[in-house]
């Protein structure tokens, strides 16, 4: 098989968006988990209020300190906030503004970045891969991956190629580009 090629600048918007699509997917759980907290406290604290005619401006108290918490969780998470803390991490990265290339075969894929080297990743080290509306999130574990841009993949057609490599190689694939 012909090694699927793709290559593209690393630049602060190419982070920003796989932090963006990184966050939306891994933070999906925990989000659910915060809602249904925040929705229980809040009928029990109005249960309390109206049908026992108990109120507590502790209870009442926790209830906001939470809803707070989950509002500035959500700011925080929300994509211009990711942009701008993304830009802040750019500055310092020895990474920036490289060539970063892929080649995807049946064997491994092959990183490397312009003025650092190459690696080989075999696909038994890839955990998870989210293919996203733009491009593949590979997970080498729950917190550290690899972007690539459908965009960085030339020709075109070689996308749906690295879509069947990968469904067959990896186990845990993921579809979010619908």
């Amino acid at each position: 098989m012909k090694p699927i090629k793709a290559s593209y600048q690393w630049t602060v918007d190419e982070l920003a968006t796989a932090q963006v699509y990184h966050n939306n997917i891994s933070g999906r759980r925990a989000r659910w988990i915060r809602y249904g907290g925040l929705i229980i406290m809040l009928g029990a604290t109005l249960s309390l209020a109206f049908f026992r005619g108990q109120f507590s401006w502790t209870v009442f108290g926790l209830v906001g300190v939470a809803y707070l918490g989950v509002v500035i969780s959500e700011v925080l998470r929300h994509p211009s906030m990711v942009h701008r803390a993304a830009e802040k991490a750019f500055v310092d990265r020895p990474d920036k503004d490289k060539m970063v290339r892929f080649e995807f075969d049946d064997e491994a894929i092959l990183s490397g970045t312009e003025g650092f080297g190459e690696s080989t990743i075999h696909w038994d080290d890839i955990q998870r891969v989210i293919e996203t509306p733009t491009g593949f999130l590979f997970y080498l574990n729950k917190q550290v991956y690899i972007w690539v841009p459908e965009e960085a993949i030339k020709p075109k057609n070689d996308i749906g190629r690295l879509r069947e490599l990968v469904q067959e190689k990896i186990e845990n694939y993921v579809d979010e580009a619908v």
